[in-house]
Order: structure tokens, then C-alpha cells, then sequence
């Protein structure tokens, strides 16, 4: 019999190593430490989220590389969407008959709901699979040329002119479906025609380092000239310090094409990394549910504790948290799919989808 062919690891593993920053960075903004330590720890945390904050663009621009001449399928639409109402719906239960949490009937009505509270990200993601086909076809239309310059129009609208003026088409910080689609066509592009002076890990990883302290450097200067009195200035900075942690933020967008190439420079395969990198939305779906912050962090872990107002080690713990988290939420979701394909394997169940997919042959 014929071996299963294995598929190319390196963008599996950025899947990965993108989802581990996801845990970080939310381990730093939900629990509130940077409004509750000392201005050394905060910088320092300021300076791990410009390191890590490549991760939501990078799992958008990987979709534009690989989908932009797929097809719109059912069975992937809804391999996204329903484990994400599964969640949504499990976790608050269980919390709840734990005694953690307490639900009223309009919280259950909303957990219940599928169209109703989710998870940003999930929204987002869905939407731009749902017009996905629409963007393949103008990327089909499109020379090179006529790419390039698409590109360059969508990042200085959406990306260089709000940073600088705070000028918004919708939200600003990267998380709407604007943001999605500019980053899908760039992923659509580096695709079609792959940069191949950019394929030297020594220079991406320097433009990688370049940007975090251009990154940094612009959040030292604003904030000593934030007190300024002049009013174009002002108006500029506060701009800039509003946008710096945004995921439209240019220098984010540059990041994260640069992160994106380095993984793209090795070839690589590994049954291991292949069969976690599947996981990694089901981390994401577990331990950012809006039921589980609040116990998490701050029950938990126990990140409020003003012990850690001046206190280095609260670095280690963060990534210590991270680890846990970030292996307890892939094994759970390990469980959750062994559990679902042995469901979907039951006669009965395989019937019903075969009729579901037959009326609705997407």
C-alpha cells in the first residue's frame, strides 16, 4: 500500500508558534497587567506584544496564499463554524454547573444562539471565507502590475493614512473584514509571484527585528512628546499611540509579510507538527471564550495580585500560563475531535450528511 503523502510543515508550524503569541497576547491584555504594574514591566510587556502581535494577520495572510484558487466549500465553512458554536455553547454550561459562573436566561439564550455572540475573530474569518470566491475571481482578472498596485492602494487607505490620522473606514484596529480582505490579496499575491530576493533568513529575521524596535521606538517617542501643545503634532501622535498595538498598523502589516517569508524559506516535514497544527483554532475557540478570562487570569492564575507590580518573574509566569494553557486547550481539543469524527462515523449521523450535502452542494 502506498504511503499517505505528508504535506510541508513550515506553515503549519507558523500556525503553531502564531497561536502560542495568541495565548501570550491575551494572557497580557485580559488580565490587565498593563494597567497594574510598574512603568519598567510595562514597557517590557509593551515590547513582548510588538514582538508577537504578527499572529491574527499572519493566519489571515496564510488563507489568501492557499485559498485565493480554491474553491468556497461547505464542509470548511462549516469545520470552522461549528466547533466555534460548540464552544460556545459548552463552556458557559459547564462553568455554570461548576458554580464559577452564573447565567441568567438571556445568557443561555445567547450561548445557545447560532448566529448570535461569537468569538471576533471567527465572525471576521467566516466572512472572508464567504467572499472569498468574489476576491479569487478579481485575483484571476488581475496582472501583476495591476496587483501591485491594488495592494499599494488598500495599505495606504486602510493601513498608513488611519495610523497617522486616526481617519477611520470602521473600525481601525485591523480586526474588520477590510483589514481581512487587504491581507488576503497581499497572501494572493506573494503566492502568485513569490519574492525570491526576500528567501535569506538572515535578512527577514533583521527586517523582523527592524520592525519591533521601529515599532517600540515610535511607542518611547510618543509617549515623551504626547504633553506637546502643538496641535498637528498632538493630533499626529495620539494617532500613532492610539494605533500601535492595532493590527492595521503598517509596520505590523510589513512585520508580518516578513514573518510569513521566513517560515517560507524552509522545507520541511513532520508528522507531529502536521497533526497539531489542526488544533489550533480549538485553542483559540477554549481559552479566549468570554466565560473563561475572567476565572482564568485572574482566579486562576491570579495575575491582579499587586505582587507582581514591580516583580521581574512575572515574565517567566506569563509564559509559564502560556505553556499550560496553550497544551491544555490542544489536548481538549484533540478530544473534542476524536470524539466528533467517531460521532460523524455512526450510520445514522453518515446519512444525514450525505442528504445535507447533496441539497446544499457547495
Amino acid at each position: 500500500m502506498e504511503s499517505k503523502k505528508i504535506r510541508q510543515s513550515n506553515y503549519e508550524l507558523m500556525r503553531i508558534i502564531s497561536m502560542f503569541f495568541i495565548v501570550i497576547w491575551h494572557i497580557i491584555i485580559h488580565s490587565g497587567l498593563m494597567y497594574n504594574t510598574s512603568p519598567m514591566i510595562t514597557n517590557i510587556l509593551q515590547l513582548i506584544l510588538f514582538i508577537i502581535i504578527v499572529h491574527v494577520n499572519s493566519f489571515v495572510l496564510i488563507t489568501g496564499y492557499f485559498q485565493y484558487d480554491k474553491k468556497f466549500s461547505l464542509k470548511k465553512f462549516l469545520a470552522v463554524y461549528m466547533p466555534s458554536w460548540f464552544y460556545k455553547i459548552v463552556i458557559p454550561i459547564i462553568l455554570m454547573c461548576l458554580g464559577i459562573i452564573t447565567l441568567g436566561k438571556w445568557d443561555i439564550f445567547e450561548a445557545i444562539n447560532p448566529i448570535g455572540y461569537s468569538y471576533w475573530f471567527i465572525l471576521t474569518y467566516l466572512l472572508l471565507y464567504l467572499v472569498s470566491p468574489y476576491l479569487n475571481i478579481i485575483i484571476k482578472q488581475l496582472n501583476k502590475k495591476q496587483h501591485q498596485n491594488l495592494l499599494i492602494l488598500l495599505f495606504v487607505l486602510f493601513s498608513i493614512l488611519p495610523f497617522i490620522t486616526n481617519q477611520v473606514y470602521g473600525p481601525n484596529n485591523g480586526t474588520n473584514i477590510i483589514q481581512f480582505i487587504m491581507l488576503y490579496f497581499i497572501g494572493a499575491y506573494l503566492r502568485k509571484y513569490p519574492i525570491e530576493k526576500l528567501n535569506s533568513k538572515k535578512i527577514l529575521l533583521i527586517g523582523f527585528i527592524g520592525c519591533i524596535i521601529i515599532n517600540f521606538g515610535l511607542y518611547i517617542i510618543t509617549n515623551v512628546i504626547s504633553d506637546t501643545n502643538h496641535a498637528t503634532l498632538k493630533s499626529i501622535t495620539n494617532a500613532i499611540q492610539t494605533n500601535l498595538t492595532s493590527y492595521s498598523n503598517p509596520i505590523v502589516i510589513i512585520q508580518t509579510i516578513i514573518y510569513f517569508l521566513f517560515f517560507g524559506t524552509f522545507t520541511f516535514k513532520n508528522k507531529l507538527i502536521n497533526s497539531v497544527s489542526p488544533l489550533m483554532f480549538g485553542v483559540y475557540l477554549i481559552h479566549d471564550n468570554r466565560y473563561i478570562r475572567e476565572p482564568l487570569y485572574n482566579q486562576l492564575f491570579d495575575l491582579q495580585n499587586h505582587f507582581w507590580y514591580n516583580n521581574l518573574t512575572i515574565i517567566i509566569y506569563i509564559m509559564l500560563i502560556a505553556i499550560i494553557i496553550f497544551i491544555s486547550c490542544t489536548i481538549i481539543e484533540k478530544l473534542r475531535q476524536l470524539s466528533s469524527n467517531k460521532i460523524q462515523k455512526l450510520p445514522f449521523i453518515k446519512k444525514i450528511s450525505s442528504k445535507f450535502y447533496e441539497k446544499i452542494p457547495l
